[in-house]
C-alpha cells in the first residue's frame, strides 16, 4: 500500500520501520488514496500508561500539497477517531474534551 505515496510524509518510508508499524497491533495508519497513489495518511497510537486510561494520541496527519483543501484531512481524522472511539472505554469522554 505504501509503494506508490505522495508527499505525505516528512521522510522516506522505510521498510523495515513499515514491517514494525504494522506488526505492532497498537499502532493505526488511515490513507487516503487517489488511485493507487497514497494522498493523505492520519497515524496514531494507542496509548497506555500506569496512572492513565488508554487514550488514541496522534501522531501525525499529513495531505499531499497537490490534494490540499478538499477535505481529505478532515475525512481521514473523522476515520481515525471513529476507529479510536470503538475501542476507547465509555468513560473516555473526558480525555476527548481536553
Amino acid at each position: 500500500m505504501l509503494d506508490d505515496v505522495a508527499d505525505v510524509f516528512d521522510e522516506a518510508i522505510d521498510p523495515r520501520w513499515t514491517a514494525e508499524f504494522f506488526a505492532d497491533l497498537r499502532h493505526h495508519l488511515v490513507v487516503a488514496l487517489d488511485g493507487t497513489t497514497v494522498v493523505g495518511i492520519a497515524s496514531a497510537v494507542h496509548y497506555v500508561h500506569p496512572d492513565k486510561a488508554p487514550e488514541l494520541w496522534i501522531n501525525e496527519v499529513g495531505v499531499a500539497s497537490s490534494h490540499h483543501r478538499l477535505g481529505i484531512g478532515r475525512q481521514i481524522m473523522e476515520v481515525l477517531l471513529a476507529h479510536g472511539r470503538a475501542w476507547l472505554p465509555p468513560g473516555m469522554g473526558a480525555h476527548r474534551d481536553r
